[in-house]
């Protein structure tokens, strides 16, 4: 029988859905619930999405005209309609939570269930609609009008659930970041994630590759603030710390509004210019400021990059879990990548290269202030691992110190680079410069370290270690002789008295940072960057604990725990350990359940695990109604296997006595029994010995070069024979 075909304005209709869902609905609303992950404003991004909507949309409508006299007309609009339905579907019901899109190799192994269960799903969909097309034309019609009217009401709800800031255009750049003063420049570059011991450590190895930094001083006795910027960058340009007081983003805008050192120099006749990868950090800084992927570009790509991004993030989260991994790899954007000329490393890094092409490109001397205060901050040593010593992407780096230290190396030649166009300037000589790094790695244990066991001291654990002790350097502006080192205490609030040379306004005393070796008290606040903190799902920064350094940082015992918290507007002491009822489940997947617990040989918290790392992983828990009580400890975990698949052997020690030996493996509940005499007040000293951690990277083609041992789901201890 004859096919009738649908009318002008039916298939207009057709043809739109999918390009909305797709282009406009996904984009549009991922975007409102990350924003501040982007530079660019809405206004900046939605003329692009319209104009690649409405391109596609009159692609889609000509198929349809040109396909009107075929038999599979019909089929093809409700494949349209379709494929319009199962992304709506995918990208706002089945969007899993993958992590951080910054570039780091997502295992996508882990997600294959969800990917099996998409596939079906998108095939009941897809299948369904082109059925209903052959049988009723007004029920096809119909279900693309209701596909309409719910990609608006998402994009509604989406912007009513989002705290979007209207954001300045993309278009205010600050080419000011170019300009010097012939004699008086005060320069602070960032380069974020550096960790002080990695750059001892390239000094040592490698120091051709140091020789560049003539007249400054390295300061290995530093300690940082935060363990993430958004804290440590705002703290450093002003001198304050946040203490979860009020929503963290208001603290930032008040604290910078009151006085930081941009402005400070701005007031004193200095021009001012900041330039970051995360501007959002800037909030409340009158003095010009802008985005470095912005600024890396004066040509068109510039201008495009952040909306084609936007796109891409549309469409990995409207395609199924299997189509993927081709469209992100490792933060190689599918669409962004089309429009690239050259090749540069994902995301930050690329920035961080673009921006230094730029600025060897059009710095100069040009300036009628009394001077130029300039501010880089970096996206540095950041995660992913993905650049070499030279700066060239290396797809599928280890995730280890080795290549952390590679990285690290590449960062410095893109430093020695920045300053070798400030001596072609002729600016360098005078100019006053501090170089830092914002907080370090998180996650590489210092090496410098003296006093250390295999276990260190209860109070300080290798995270809070491992995050804490960012590089610094600092020339002044008479400074030429060679590197040298000074075993100084220095914190990064210094910042502000050290350029403004001690300044009352910043609540600076007569001490001199630099010159004095003297003991001092430094505060480290250490909090766990979990998933709804980064995805800003809660307006203050997660727990922080106060950690005091009465001495060197490299010295163990010049560390003490405070016990101290700030929760969202609260401060609250702490006991020495935290206390646990018999029968309650430790979640080692929530860091707010296992943090308090956990104390070394532990990784960060993942989606339904947490692993052990290393041969010796420690609990502590304070029972102390269990005194006197026999006790059966239950753990819910599995096993990274050994080499050759055998099962991890693993023993099991509760204040220093041995009580089991697992055998394990697969995803099981494993018990040991725990006597009344081990016991003893409650205080629980539990230790897992692992026979033979491995690293995924040594048996596979993963990334992952952590020695893993095993992946603890849930604990509980209860009373043996007693009931839960």
């Amino acid at each position: 029988r004859c096919i009738k075909p649908y009318s002008v304005k039916q298939s207009v209709l057709l043809a739109v859905v999918l390009p909305f869902v797709i282009i406009l609905v996904a984009p549009i609303s991922f975007y409102l619930g990350n924003y501040s992950e982007y530079s660019a404003a809405l206004t900046d991004i939605f003329p692009l999405l319209f104009i690649a909507f409405l391109g596609s949309s009159v692609l889609l409508l000509s198929l349809l005209f040109l396909a009107r006299k075929l038999p599979g007309y019909k089929g093809f609009a409700g494949l349209l309609l379709g494929l319009a339905v199962a992304a709506w579907v995918q990208s706002q019901l089945l969007n899993w939570q993958f992590g951080q899109m910054d570039g780091h190799k997502i295992d996508w192994s882990k997600w294959d269930v969800h990917a099996n269960v998409e596939i079906l799903v998108w095939f009941v969909i897809v299948s369904a609609i082109i059925f209903l097309a052959y049988r009723s034309s007004k029920m096809l019609l119909s279900i693309a009008q209701g596909v309409v009217l719910l990609g608006a009401l998402t994009l509604i709800s989406s912007w009513f659930i989002s705290d979007y800031e209207t954001k300045h255009s993309v278009a205010r750049t600050s080419s000011n970041a170019f300009f010097f003063h012939a004699k008086n420049n005060k320069i602070v570059i960032i380069l974020d994630t550096f960790q002080s011991d990695i750059f001892n450590e390239i000094a040592q190895r490698w120091p051709e590759e140091v020789k560049f930094l003539q007249g400054f001083t390295f300061y290995p006795n530093t300690l940082g603030g935060y363990p993430t910027t958004l804290a440590s960058v705002p703290m450093m340009n002003t001198g304050k710390s946040y203490k979860n007081e009020i929503p963290v983003k208001d603290w930032i805008k008040a604290n910078n509004a009151a006085n930081n050192i941009a402005d400070y120099f701005s007031s004193k006749g200095y021009g001012a210019s900041l330039v970051s990868i995360y501007t959002p950090v800037f909030a409340g800084i009158k003095s010009q400021y802008s985005s470095m992927d912005v600024v890396a570009d004066i040509s068109w790509r510039g201008l495009v990059d952040q909306r084609l991004l936007v796109l891409d993030h549309g469409f990995f989260c409207a395609l199924p879990t299997k189509l993927k991994p081709s469209f992100y790899n490792e933060g190689n954007w599918f669409v962004s990548n089309l429009m690239k000329s050259d090749k540069l490393p994902p995301k930050g890094h690329g920035i961080d290269l673009r921006f230094l092409q730029s600025f060897e490109k059009y710095a100069e001397v040009r300036s009628n202030n009394k001077g130029e205060f300039r501010f880089y901050h970096y996206f540095g040593a950041h995660w992913p691992l993905v650049v070499n010593e030279k700066f060239d992407y290396v797809k599928n780096m280890p995730n280890n110190r080795a290549s952390y230290v590679l990285q690290s190396r590449g960062v410095l030649s893109l430093l020695r680079r920045k300053l070798e166009r400030l001596k072609q300037l002729g600016v360098y000589d005078t100019a006053e410069i501090l170089v830092a790094g914002d907080h370090s790695s998180r996650s590489i244990l210092p090496t410098d370290i003296t006093g250390m066991n295999e276990l260190t001291a209860d109070s300080v654990s290798s995270r809070v270690l491992a995050s804490s002790r960012p590089l610094f350097l600092y020339k002044s502006s008479t400074a030429n002789s060679a590197l040298s080192y000074s075993d100084a205490p220095v914190h990064l609030a210094d910042v502000v008295c050290i350029l403004s040379d001690n300044d009352a306004a910043f609540g600076c005393g007569k001490r001199r940072v630099l010159e004095d070796k003297s003991v001092r008290e430094r505060k480290f606040f250490y909090y766990d960057w979990s998933a709804p903190y980064w995805k800003f799902k809660s307006k203050y920064l997660p727990r922080m604990n106060e950690y005091v350094v009465n001495g060197d940082v490299r010295d163990i015992s010049a560390w003490s725990n405070s016990y101290i918290e700030y929760a969202k507007g609260g401060m609250r002491k702490l006991p020495k350990t935290t206390a646990y009822n018999l029968g309650e489940t430790i979640n080692f997947a929530s860091a707010e359940s296992s943090n308090d617990y956990t104390m070394e040989g532990w990784g960060e918290s993942e989606t339904n695990h947490r692993w052990t790392v290393g041969s010796r992983s420690k609990l502590t828990l304070d029972a102390t109604m269990a005194q006197g009580k026999n006790l059966l400890l239950r753990l819910n975990a599995k096993a990274f296997p050994a080499k050759g698949g055998a099962p991890q052997q693993v023993d099991v020690l509760v204040n220093d006595k041995k009580i089991a030996t697992w055998q394990m493996l697969d995803l099981a509940w494993h018990e040991a029994a725990i006597p009344a005499d081990v016991v003893g007040n409650g205080l629980l000293n539990i230790v897992f010995v692992i026979s033979e951690p491995t690293a995924p990277c040594e048996v596979s083609n993963s990334t992952d070069c952590r020695k893993l041992g095993i992946a603890a789901k849930e604990l509980v201890i209860v009373e043996k024979n007693g009931k839960r």
